[in-house]
């Protein structure tokens, strides 16, 4: 059995937040932030067709992450904020990252296409573990769905939830760039907070920057926002365990000197037991700022070097 309900039974009629402190906001900073992973808006339709709670599907969220930008936005920092949960579709994910057998209705020749790009994809597969543009599967769990998802309802998803959102991106970091001749994505996530390992190791990373390896920005902006969170006292780590995905695959652009970073918060900074947001989250919120200021001003001083050449 397959669960059918035509897909234009529901869409999201925004697929995305826009949070800003005033219209001008690029004119004053090619700076600008996405949080992917904390929509929270998750209607019926998917409810009835899942196998858990939607307290488990929760945990496919970071968690209120969106509420780390509030700051940044009042410092007139704009935010681009997924509003559609991550069980509905993972923006963070490349389209043809996706389980297959999770699918039903498939066209062959577009089933061929998939797995064509699959090949080409430039990182390992997260649909292998059950996360990839659908989530299947999660930890401790299981299966998440009851019967397979209808391809017609897939590519509804994708038009109007995962491509609306990435070019609503795509424009306003290309605006940045038309203005100040580069521009700065931070693509900010949370994560679970990371096991120490053996006794007596090293306080484990609590917060963990990506660049893809160097793919996606310079080191010198890596260490820059580093210097900041090792300003309030915090053990960083870069690449490790998470080095960015789909989001600064998409975006980032060295040679128009459009550059992507993926911060990864340790949840237990900013929540409390219960998974709602702690009184520390203030102090998160203006790291998030102070980290938006930094690179700016390592933006603005590249400029200034390219400049004087």
């Amino acid at each position: 059995m397959t669960y059918n309900n035509a897909p234009a039974h529901f869409f999201y009629d925004k697929a995305y937040w826009v949070r800003r402190n005033g219209e001008d906001d690029a004119l004053i900073s090619p700076v600008i932030l996405s949080v992917p992973h904390a929509g929270r808006d998750y209607p019926q339709y998917i409810l009835n067709n899942a196998r858990l709670p939607q307290n488990a599907l929760q945990k496919l969220e970071d968690r209120y992450a969106d509420h780390l930008t509030s700051k940044a936005i009042e410092a007139g920092y704009c935010a681009i904020i997924a509003r559609a949960p991550r069980a509905w579709i993972d923006l963070n994910r490349d389209p043809a990252d996706i389980d297959l057998s999770n699918l039903t209705a498939l066209p062959r020749d577009i089933r061929k296409q998939i797995l064509a790009q699959q090949q080409e994809l430039p990182y390992a597969m997260k649909a292998n573990a059950g996360l990839g543009l659908i989530p299947s599967r999660l930890a401790g769990y299981g299966d998440i769905w009851r019967t397979e998802w209808h391809w017609d309802d897939v590519k509804a998803r994708i038009a109007n939830t995962h491509a609306i959102y990435h070019d609503a991106l795509s424009d306003r970091l290309a605006q940045r760039h038309n203005i100040h001749g580069c521009s700065v994505l931070l693509d900010v996530h949370s994560m679970p907070s990371l096991p120490r390992g053996r006794t007596n190791a090293p306080p484990s990373a609590q917060i963990v920057f990506g660049n893809r390896h160097g793919a996606s920005a310079d080191q010198s902006l890596m260490d820059i926002l580093a210097h900041a969170a090792r300003s309030y006292g915090l053990v960083v780590e870069q690449n490790t365990p998470y080095a960015g995905g789909y989001v600064l695959s998409r975006h980032a652009d060295s040679r128009r000197n459009i550059q992507a970073v993926q911060i990864e918060f340790d949840r237990a900074l900013y929540l409390d037991n219960r998974g709602e947001p702690a009184s520390t989250i203030g102090q998160m919120q203006s790291l998030l700022c102070d980290m938006a200021n930094a690179a700016h001003d390592y933006a603005s001083s590249c400029l200034k070097v390219q400049a004087a050449e």
